[in-house]
Parts: structure tokens; C-alpha cells; sequence
């Protein structure tokens, strides 16, 4: 049900990234100044800040991996974007999750009493590019939609019970194995331009990497141009 409510959040995310508005805009907003002069008086005076028109970003949080034993881990990654108009703007990313986790299994079956260590190790990577689009900007404050695609791999090892060639006993054996294929991704998130070349964020993010579907939570950290 879980994983169920993830690809429909998933799904919703990439739907609003794919009908974008395009409408051009200058990219600036006014902000309030406050000096004081030498003889103590404060004054006021508007200025204006103009967004930067690109940024790289690195990013790092934990991941969700739904088909494996330990379901917790964690990813990191890189993006770049670049501003065509106001709101408006390309993407590319580089995504790298990791798992590595076990789970004990103790029964008992035809007299025998088994206890086996399940091991799984798992790695995904996906490299993308897509669009963006800032449906909300007050000042230093903005939030996100955006969507890539472009190619994922994921290597998955993961033991199981199966058994022995004789049928007689149970024995634990490695499952797995490494693939390439399309790859989605669809982003929600906040940002705050802290300075005129740095920024803070967080965002939800789904991997779509062939058959398997992940989810991660990350912070990031932006340094604009």
C-alpha cells in the first residue's frame, strides 16, 4: 500500500513537471534595505535582487528500497540548472543510492531447526535531464517542481532460501544480478538563496530506474552563478 501511495505521489509529480508555463518574465524582485549613516539615522530603500541564472547542487539523504530485506538506505547525487526564463528552467542530474543490509530468519521445517543470515546488497545509479519550474518565488524563497529521464542502473544481490540439491535440507543461495534501462525521475522541493552564490534546500524525490521504484529525502546545497 505504501509503495502504491509512492508511485501515485510519483506519477503526480511528473504529470505537474510535464505541463510547465512557459510565460517569459524578468527575473527580479524588490527587497527592503536598511542603512545607518554616520550621524545614527536609519533610512530605507528598495532594491533589487535578481535571481542567478544557474546553479550546481549537491545532495544527500535517505532512501527507500521497498524489495529488499533492510529497506533504509541512503543516496547522494549532483545537479545542475540552468534558467531559461523567470520560472522556467533545464535540469540535469546524477543520482546514486545505496543499501546494504540483513535479516534474520529463524523456523523450523520437517524436524530441522534453521537460523540463516539474509544478506542484500543493492546499487542504482541514474544519470538524467528534464525541466523545471518554480510555481512559487517570494524573494529568496522558491518552490519546485521538476522531471528528468535519461538512463538507470541498478545492481541487486539478495540471498534466499531454496532447496539443497538433494531436497533434503534448506540452504541460503545469492540472487541477483546488474541491469540497464530507462529511467524517470520526478522532484518536489524548496529552496532559499541564503546569498547571491549560495543556497539551502530540501525535496522529495522519485527514481523510477526500469521495474524498480525507489523514493529519497534530501538536503541540499546549491552554489549559484
Amino acid at each position: 500500500m505504501k509503495t502504491s501511495i509512492k508511485r501515485y505521489l510519483f506519477t503526480t509529480l511528473l504529470a505537474s513537471a510535464c505541463t510547465l508555463n512557459l510565460s517569459a518574465q524578468k527575473d527580479e524582485s524588490t527587497a527592503l534595505c536598511v542603512s545607518i549613516n554616520e550621524n545614527g539615522r536609519i533610512s530605507f530603500k528598495s532594491a533589487q535582487y535578481t535571481k542567478p541564472r544557474s546553479a550546481f547542487s549537491v545532495f544527500a539523504g535517505f532512501e527507500h528500497f521497498p524489495e529488499v530485506a533492510e529497506t533504509k538506505g541512503y543516496n547522494i547525487g549532483v545537479e545542475y540548472k540552468n534558467y531559461m526564463r523567470k520560472k522556467f528552467y533545464f535540469v540535469a542530474n546524477f543520482h546514486a543510492g545505496v543499501n546494504d543490509g540483513t535479516k534474520a530468519v529463524a523456523y523450523e521445517r520437517d524436524g530441522i531447526n534453521y537460523r540463516f543470515d539474509l544478506h542484500n546488497s543493492v546499487r542504482d545509479y541514474m544519470l538524467g535531464s528534464g525541466r523545471g519550474y518554480d510555481f512559487l518565488q517570494v524573494k529568496r524563497h522558491s518552490m519546485y517542481v521538476q522531471a528528468t529521464v535519461g538512463l538507470g542502473t541498478n545492481e541487486q544481490y539478495k540471498d534466499g532460501i531454496v532447496l539443497s540439491p538433494s531436497g533434503a535440507y534448506d540452504i541460503v543461495k545469492t540472487f541477483g544480478g546488474v541491469t540497464t534501462r530507462f529511467a524517470i525521475s520526478a522532484s518536489a522541493g524548496y529552496d532559499y538563496q541564503l546569498t547571491d552564490w549560495l543556497a539551502v534546500g530540501v525535496n522529495y524525490t522519485g527514481w523510477q530506474i526500469g521495474y524498480e521504484f525507489k523514493s529519497s529525502a534530501n538536503l541540499k546545497v546549491g552554489f549559484c552563478f
